[in-house]
């Protein structure tokens, strides 16, 4: 069973190890050049999305009486 997966995946990794390859690389460099260009205002989106998310999700509701107590 297991020698059939791998005379299965044996060809599809080598033809295609370079482009996974390829493709790791350039994601991890594009998410390294975000964090360090401070996320290209992806901080600010998330905020703005999280706000949306509890409003729509608590039916527009405020704090509790008990929030800080």
């Amino acid at each position: 069973m297991a020698n059939d997966i791998w005379k299965f995946l044996s060809p599809r990794l080598r033809n295609h190890l370079p482009k996974m390859l390829g493709v790791a690389v350039l994601s991890t460099a594009v998410a390294a050049g975000c964090w360090l260009l401070g996320g290209l205002g992806l901080p600010a989106l998330e905020r703005a999305l999280y706000d949306r998310a509890l409003t729509t999700f608590t039916g527009g509701r405020g704090q509790s009486s008990d929030a800080y107590a």
